[in-house]
């Protein structure tokens, strides 16, 4: 079979370059051109060894499953020739239960030196027991996921030889002009095959990760070059005649036919190619080609549905049986992400298919029904997260919802058979849902039975749904009903949701039938409603009897009041069916708590709602309150003030009654805490009159209002001293006050006039004083004045707005960076945990609104000829950053929060920076590209040589978006500076390789856990040991389990002896039982048995650290001097 395969790809790629030919003589030449290919690929992929070493990997990982599955938790030997080293990648052994040992006996160490032909034996038995006290369960390790993986795989050399890749098509874009057609394939072709034929040599150098990489990058430039075939290259010979004249054309080398035979060719090879070398990244690569080869060829669209309805069924239940392969072997992650691109890929062809009746449509909707609920069963059957369950639930009706939206056409959806077919579909779905929650327990993907009610919805309001009374009666009894099974399932919190939003799905629905309907609502329409609604509240009604539901009370009758809303007539000829529902609603309501003793029983405040907004309707209806508001056209702000302060009073007196305490001190002295409640009512009552006084009689606003604020200050001076709450309310009446005036001195500020500064200087003054008295006052005294404070500080910085001139050139910009300077200063002394939170989020929009408004300032700059004032924004954030620093070195207020200022200033400068990067650059878009790449390399590169994890984990995440941004704009946009273009991707293609292999020095594989934002949270980075991820992991384990108890759980089989051969020459054969189970633990973490010099010398520390031998000291020195030999010099461990 790899003879045939190998020869019949050889031959395929040679017919590429001679497809035009058709001579005998040509087709022999091929043959024999593309055996001898085939030969060649048959020696450097397909090799006896290679197909032997893979089928002993699987052999060995069937049989550990095995084992593991028949509950042996022993780890199978592996079988191996003598000359195969089978490669074992991301296998960690990972006990999970301590187990005591039974019994621990090393029998014998044997010392060979080959060089003087002596073998030396020292035998050392000894046998001893070590029982625990109790059997210790540790912590399960979470898998981590295929994006984890993906990221500790060494992504930035998968992403670096992407960019590097298309730093090479660009670059080879600028040179094809001066080659013809076949020079252009050929260089193509030899292209792909060199990156290739150079990641199956990384392979056998044991470089997985870059081999993998090389690969994707070979298999993307055959894709290019089979496109190029059918789209860009063509020898310009063809000439068509026609009755005016003759004209001629380009012909193409490859047929659409044949240019999609080459990519579902070259589509399996890499399929193949990822099994075989077991690469996750290349086999999504390859199933997403696979969905994307219909569009490369641009045959969507065309002729029936049949042919991509079959195509794309069959891609999608390829990938959901590989999804289920890789899910029994306990890749469940990957199955996952595999079941995903089936999922979503096989939908986006079933709704690109194209179709001209509603049976073709209903085909579409078949298939995708089939795909749909096959990745749901295979998720539900897997026992997968309810997250992944509720996703496939959502894309499904997404695309059934895409698919009604496309079925407009030729008015298929208005045909029964369209109709029958999306409400089963509908039916089908919600079914499934409900099984599933009630069956596997699964409330939590309750809201998902709320989507059917959204597409009928949609269709309602399209005019898209027959029979729209029905339908919708039809859907609350189907809801209604399956309430009542999931009833002992859902919570109660879950109960009411169900109603209120069941409720707005039908007042949406109601509220659209006047709008959907040309000719209005008929009688039968209403009577509908009518019938909807009275359903709604009977079953609200019913239910609310329950425990814990008799809100339900409450939420039908406000729901019903919806409901009934759109067909109330008070006249006309609909006014029957008004008057009924009038009459019916009211009864129910009042009747309903003489019937529910739970209304009368439980919560009083739940009846009188209910009632209140019962009567409330009722009157409504009945009474016109036009004519009532025709005689109050306005009213004075003081007045209104007035009447509040009058309505506070007489609040402040009943409450007197409520709390049974009589106005006089004997009964305020007995009740402390009623008399603040009192005094807090009459004490805004008099704030109210204050400010109704200020409001009618001022006149002199700035004036008044520092008044005020310095006698505000003056009260909470004295609150300081003697700490009595009157006199901190009195002060803080007073501060309102002084807002309400403030705010009308504002209004009266002028442009351009300085002298205006300076009240608000002393009224900026007084509220820092203000904090200073406060500084020792916590809690809720503290928050209300903390309010007015940053209402007034807001109003300061209006009046800073106002008084700077506003010329577009960023000069109030300027003024306000130098206020929240000033202010962060005093912040920083006095402030509270409420308005350094306020400073914040106020400094946070500042930014926002300078980096939005930055290029509107300087565009005003550039056109007035003023470009030198740049050099202001530049200032401004110069500012703001010495500022910060400042406040970091100088202790004080801010020191628990310096992550919500570093932060957000740190962002504001990468963008704001980056606008400068651009401006000064002439806009060019990939200078912005090299300037991110450059912070993302400053942070990486220093978080690399300080092992600051965060650091790092910012540089990559910056990385991310510079990747980002030359996928989605840079590699379609800026034709015109193609050579700057060019640069920037090679320059960060080479960038990322550098960097991956700044990581493959210090950091091996570990990026698992690079990209985690619980990176950003650490107080002191993370140092990574510099060593693989397998060794990593067991160093970790030094605080959780010692090697005693570990290797008590390994089951060795018929393993007797281990033997060291060292790279000096010498053997070492040990028949120590747990030496050999320590020596195997060891090869299957580090995935290999061939060592390099001091590689296992970390390891061997640890051991020594924490294992506990039997042996004698004597004896146990004597092994541990031969294994330090053996880890000095380096060599191959093997088993016997």
């Amino acid at each position: 079979m790899a003879w045939i395969l190998s020869i019949v790809l050889g031959i395929a790629v040679v017919r590429v370059f001679f497809v035009g030919s058709s001579e005998s003589a040509a087709w022999l030449f091929i043959f024999l051109l593309g055996a001898f290919l085939g030969f060649i690929f048959k020696g450097m992929f397909l090799g006896e060894e290679f197909i032997q070493e893979t089928v002993l990997n699987y052999t060995n990982k069937v049989l550990q499953m095995v084992g593991e599955r028949l509950g042996k938790g022993a780890l199978v030997s592996e079988v191996k020739k003598e000359t195969v080293q089978p490669e074992m990648k991301e296998t960690i052994y990972q006990p999970t239960v301590s187990k005591s040992v039974e019994e621990s006996w090393e029998e014998q160490t044997i010392r060979e030196s080959q060089n003087e032909g002596i073998m030396k034996n020292t035998k050392i038995e000894q046998e001893d027991e070590y029982i625990a006290p109790t059997v210790q369960k540790e912590p399960e390790i979470q898998e981590p996921s295929f994006i984890e993986k993906f990221f500790a795989e060494n992504a930035l050399a998968k992403i670096g030889g992407i960019l590097l890749f298309l730093g090479v098509l660009f670059f080879l874009s600028l040179i094809f002009t001066a080659l013809g057609p076949v020079g252009k394939i050929i260089i193509g072709f030899m292209t792909g095959f060199t990156f290739f034929g150079i990641g199956v040599w990384l392979d056998t150098k044991e470089y997985n990760n870059e081999s993998r990489t090389m690969m994707g990058v070979g298999i993307l430039v055959n894709y290019l070059v089979i496109l190029s075939g059918r789209y860009l290259i063509g020898d310009g010979s063809s000439i068509v005649a026609t009755d005016v004249a003759v004209v001629s054309g380009n012909i193409n080398y490859l047929t659409e036919g044949t240019t999609f035979f080459f990519l579902i060719l070259n589509t399996i090879f890499a399929i193949v190619a990822s099994l075989v070398y077991k690469s996750h990244s290349l086999l999504l690569f390859s199933f997403a080609f696979a969905y994307l080869n219909p569009f490369l060829i641009g045959s969507v669209g065309d002729g029936t549905p049949y042919t991509l309805v079959g195509y794309s069924a069959i891609i999608s239940i390829g990938a959901f049986v590989l999804s289920q392969l890789y899910h029994n072997k306990d890749e469940k992650d990957f199955a996952k992400y595999l079941r995903f691109v089936g999922f979503i890929g096989g939908n986006i062809l079933f709704l690109l298919a194209p179709f001209t009746t509603s049976g073709q449509w209903l085909l579409k909707l078949i298939f995708l029904g089939i795909v749909s609920l096959a990745a749901i069963v295979l998720t539900y059957k897997n026992e997968e997260d309810t997250e992944t369950i509720g996703t496939f639930f959502i894309l499904t009706y997404v695309a059934f919802g895409i698919l009604l939206i496309t079925g407009g056409v030729a008015n298929i959806l208005h045909t029964g058979l369209a109709f029958l077919g999306y409400i089963a579909f509908i039916l089908i779905a919600l079914a499934t849902t409900a099984f599933i929650i009630l069956v596997g327990s699964v409330a939590s993907l309750g809201y998902l039975l709320f989507a059917p009610l959204i597409l009928i919805f949609a269709l309602l309001i399209t005019g898209s749904l027959y029979f729209i009374i029905p339908v919708i009666l039809g859907s609350l009894f189907i809801y209604l009903i399956i309430f009542g099974f999931l009833y002992e399932v859902i919570s109660a919190g879950f109960k009411y949701l169900f109603f209120v939003l069941l409720c707005i799905f039908l007042a949406l629905s109601h509220f659209s039938l006047g709008f959907v309907m040309p000719e209005g609502m008929d009688y039968m329409t209403r009577f509908g409603v009518v019938i909807n609604s009275f359903v709604f509240l009977f079953a609200s009604y019913f239910f609310s009897r329950r425990e814990k539901l008799e809100y339900l009370y409450t939420i039908g009758t406000i729901g019903t009041i919806f409901l009934l809303l759109p067909i109330i007539q008070t006249q006309g000829e609909f006014m029957t069916v008004s008057v009924i529902s009038l009459v019916l609603f009211p009864l129910a309501n009042i009747l309903a708590p003489f019937i529910n003793r739970n209304l009368c029983q439980k919560d009083l405040k739940n009846l009188a709602i209910s009632l209140i907004v019962g009567i409330l309707f009722i009157g409504g209806e009945l009474y016109n309150y036009g004519e009532i508001a025709k005689l109050f056209p306005g009213m004075i702000l003081g007045y209104s003030f007035m009447g509040l302060a009058i309505l506070y009073f007489i609040l402040g007196y009943a409450m007197t009654n409520v709390l049974e305490i009589g106005l006089n001190p004997t009964g305020l002295m007995k009740n402390e805490e009623k008399k603040n409640a009192i005094f807090g009512y009459l004490g805004v009552s008099l704030s109210l009159f204050s400010i109704a006084i200020l409001v009618i009689f001022a006149s002199e606003p700035a004036v008044v209002a520092s008044i005020w604020f310095f006698e505000a200050t003056l009260l909470l001076f004295f609150y300081s001293r003697i700490q009595d709450i009157k006199i901190f309310l009195g002060g803080l009446v007073l501060f309102i006050i002084g807002i309400v005036k403030y705010s009308v001195f504002i209004t009266s500020l002028e442009t351009g006039i300085y002298m205006q500064l300076i009240p608000l200087v002393a009224i900026f003054i007084s509220f820092i004083l203000n904090l200073k008295f406060l500084d020792k006052i916590d809690g809720e005294t503290r928050i209300a004045h903390d309010i007015l404070h940053l209402i007034a500080m807001i109003m300061v910085g209006i009046g800073v707005m106002n008084i700077v001139p506003h010329t577009g050139q960023g000069i109030s910009i300027f003024a306000m960076s130098i206020v929240f300077v000033i202010v962060g200063f005093c912040y920083n002394l006095y402030a509270s945990q409420f308005l350094k939170y306020a400073f914040v989020g106020f400094l946070g929009l500042f930014y926002i609104n300078h980096i939005f408004g930055l290029s509107d300032i300087f565009w005003t700059l550039t056109d007035n000829n003023k470009t030198h004032l740049k050099s202001l924004q530049y200032i401004i954030v110069l500012l703001l950053g010495v500022g910060l620093y400042l406040r970091n070195l100088k202790p004080g207020k801010f020191d628990d929060m310096k992550i919500f200022l570093n932060i957000p200033y740190i962002v504001y400068l990468f963008i704001i920076t980056t606008q400068f990067v651009y401006d000064l650059s002439d806009k060019s878009i990939f200078s912005i590209t090299i300037y991110w790449s450059l912070w993302a390399f400053v942070y990486i590169f220093n978080g690399i040589s300080k092992d600051n994890q965060t650091r790092r984990t910012i540089g990559l995440y910056i990385l991310a978006g510079v990747i980002l941004k030359i996928l989605l704009y840079d590699v379609w946009f800026g034709i015109n500076d193609a050579i700057l273009r060019v640069v920037a991707l090679m320059f960060v293609g080479g960038l990322m390789i550098y960097i991956s292999t700044l990581y493959s020095r210090k950091y091996p594989g570990n990026l698992l856990k690079e990209f985690s934002l619980t990176n950003l949270n650490n107080q002191s980075s993370v140092s990574v040991v510099k060593d693989n991820t397998e060794k990593d992991a067991l160093l970790e384990e030094k605080t959780s389990l010692v090697i005693n108890e570990k290797i008590s759980e390994m089951d060795i089989g018929d393993i007797t002896l281990v033997t060291f051969t060292m790279n000096s020459g010498k053997s070492l054969k040990i028949k120590s039982k747990n030496l050999i189970k320590i020596a195997k633990l060891v090869e299957r973490k580090m995935g290999k048995s061939v060592f390099e010099k001091e590689e296992l010398k970390d390891i061997h520390h640890y051991i020594l650290d924490n294992y506990r031998s039997e042996l004698s000291a004597a004896d146990y020195k004597k092994v541990t001097d031969i294994m330090k030999e053996f880890i000095e010099v380096g060599g191959k461990v093997s088993f016997e």
